[in-house]
């Protein structure tokens, strides 16, 4: 009995370890997510000559799920212009998102829109442009650590249970 239990022990710890290693390349798919959505909707207002309105009417087709629903209101919203400016419709809107995002994500995500309005297209573009650089630097740094991190990660969790394993032996 005891046996089992060291068994089931280690195998929770190295589950554990296993996990936190899929969080982990979570993050870079969902940072990989917001890039690909800004790159859209940058390029339906540089190429298109879109509104920001039309440019996420645009890009709803292109995702699914939570990415497609953030899309889609913010489209609604932006287009009834309720007498909200930008940022605070992004900011409302963002919380859709909130549950795909770790919360190092989210909160720069939420606030990059910060100090934007309707009047210009170009501090729009700015705003979107500057956070997809800090996006796509984030992701660089990211992907350059994933393999260790989860090793790192997958190695601790087995770990951690021998050494559990070793306390109660």
């Amino acid at each position: 009995m005891k046996y089992i239990g060291f068994l089931l022990l280690l195998t929770g710890c190295t589950g554990l370890g296993m996990s936190l290693a899929e969080d982990y390349k979570e993050r870079i798919w969902v940072l990989s997510q917001i890039d690909k959505m800004i790159g859209f909707l940058c390029d339906r207002i540089l190429t298109e000559k879109d509104s920001l309105p039309e440019a996420f009417f645009h890009t709803v087709g292109r995702f699914d799920g939570t990415w497609k629903r953030f899309l889609k209101e913010m489209y609604e919203e932006t287009e009834q212009q309720n007498g909200k400016r930008l940022e605070e419709i992004w900011k409302e809107k963002s919380s859709i998102l909130q549950e795909v995002m770790a919360e190092k994500d989210f909160l720069p995500f939420q606030a990059a829109m910060k100090q934007t309005g309707f009047s210009t297209k170009a501090g729009q573009l700015g705003a979107l442009q500057d956070y997809q650089v800090r996006i796509r630097e984030q992701l660089k740094e990211l992907t350059e650590q994933k393999k260790e991190k989860c090793k790192l990660y997958q190695s601790l969790g087995i770990m951690c249970g021998i050494l559990i394993i070793v306390i109660l032996w």
